[in-house]
This record gives structure tokens, sequence and C-alpha cells, in this order.
């Protein structure tokens, strides 16, 4: 008997680890061909609590232990960061002009934000809403049916006179592969989409120039990369312009650059795994 109890104890604590364990691990989309997963979008805010309490109301699950001290909120394919500061406006306007998301239930969502106090502005049609966070980021929401989850992650919306040119540049640097054919937005301009872990990347062109990201709402994006040293060298071979090089720290490591159209990009190696 004394044996069975040991046995039976020793798979609880197995058990149990897997619980602790399991949750942070989970976040980790599988890395493409060139070492790219899980996105982070890194948000200036005025004050914590009201954008924790949004992103929370649309669906999110806050991070409570997160590295750093610093305040997220997980979404099933990407990790909101929360930076307390003062943007300078909101991200429409910006090359990074709005996120998308999408869920499961448009009914069963809408429920739950107009519960929360949440400001819907509706699409162009019934699965689709829009939303704005307390600092004025844009969010697109629209129904996906066939998720396993009420809410998840769905793509960063780019706007700029070069977006065949970001295309390119996205492939070329970061693995992101061609999704569809161009299609229409909402507005009735053509985007074109690519794919990375966890989000995708819609690009529409339009004709004036919209401002870099740095200091706005959607300060910064980010991506977990594996062997981000050898990822940051391939970088500066091809070109690519460093404004915080790779640098170790007591969690991860991490680099930032800007691309060429003044979308802020922090690279990390060990972040997500802090994460539970």
């Amino acid at each position: 008997m004394r044996i069975i109890y040991f046995s039976a104890l020793a798979i609880s604590m197995i058990l149990l680890l897997s619980v602790v364990i399991t949750p942070g691990m989970a976040e980790q989309a599988n890395p493409n061909a060139l070492g790219i997963s899980t996105l982070q979008v890194h948000l200036l805010v005025r004050d914590i609590d009201s954008n924790r309490k949004f992103f929370v109301s649309i669906g999110g699950t806050s991070i409570h232990n997160a590295p750093q001290m610093l305040e997220m909120i997980r979404f099933p394919g990407a990790i909101v960061v929360l930076q307390k500061g003062q943007p300078s406006a909101g991200s429409v306007g910006s090359v990074l002009d709005h996120v998308g998301l999408a869920v499961k239930n448009m009914e069963d969502a809408v429920a739950q934000w107009e519960k929360a106090g949440i400001v819907i502005e509706p699409g162009i049609r019934p699965t689709q809403k829009w939303l704005t966070s307390p600092d004025g980021v844009r969010l697109e929401m629209n129904e996906d049916a066939t998720l396993t989850t009420p809410i998840a992650w769905h793509h960063l919306h780019y706007f700029s006179p070069e977006s065949a040119e970001m295309r390119v540049w996205y492939e070329k640097n970061f693995g992101a592969e061609s999704d569809r054919p161009a299609q229409l937005d909402t507005s009735g301009r053509m985007f074109e989409v690519d794919r990375l872990p966890g989000t995708r990347l819609n690009l529409t062109k339009i004709q004036s120039t919209p401002a870099p990201t740095r200091g706005r709402a959607i300060d910064h994006i980010g991506f977990e990369v594996k062997n981000l040293r050898e990822f940051c060298r391939r970088l500066e071979k091809a070109g690519a312009k460093f404004d915080k090089p790779y640098q170790t720290g007591s969690d991860f490591a991490s680099a930032l650059l800007t691309d060429p159209w003044g979308t802020s990009i922090e690279l990390t190696d060990g972040f997500v795994g802090f994460i539970q």
C-alpha cells in the first residue's frame, strides 16, 4: 500500500507541474522557417487599469506574473503588452492603422461587450464590428464560426503607398507567406495578405504617407524569435539597421529595429517562456 501511495503522489506532482507550465508554453506559436513565432503588440497607454479592463472585457486574459512587471493581456495567437505613457495619437493615421480579432459568435460577443459598457460601431455586415480602446487603438472584430475558442487574434492592418514593397520585405526578412489573392477592404481599397505565426499582415495601398508607430497608441510590435542572435546577424547582412542591437538580459535576449515604413519591431528570445 505504501508503494502505491508514493506512486500516486508522484503522478499527482507530475500532473500539477503540467498544469503550471502548460499555459505559458501554450502561448508559443510554432516558429516558421526563419524562427519567427509569437506576436506581441505593445501599446502605450495613459491608464493601465482602464486598458486592462477593456481588453479583458472583450475576451482577453490578464497575465499577472509577467516578466519585468509588465502588464499583459493574452489572446490566442498574440500577447498585448501595456506600457504606461502618453501616446501622441491613436492607431489610425499611422502605418499600423488597426488590428483585427475574430470571435466565434458575434451575437454572444456583442452581448458581452454591451454588458461591459464598450462602445460598438457597426461594420459593413452583421458579423463585423469596430471597437476602440481607451487610447485610440482601432480594433476590427469579425465572426469566425470555425474558431475553437471564443476569441482569437486575427491580423495587423498596414496602410502604405508602398504596400507591395512592404510585402516583399516581410516575406524576405521574416519568412511571411502569401495567403491569398488581393481583396477589397471595408473602404473598397485593395489589400494583400501575408501570414506569420499567430497573425496575418493585411497590406493596403494608400496615396499619402502615414506616420511611424513609435510614440503612438500602438507603439511597436514584437515577435519571439528562435536563435535571435543568428537572426539579427542575417538581418544586418541584408541591410537592416537596428535601433537597439542584440543584447542579453537576465530574463531574455532582445533587439529593436524599424522597418522601412516606420513600424517599430522588437525581437525577443525567451520572453514568451516566462509568461504563465
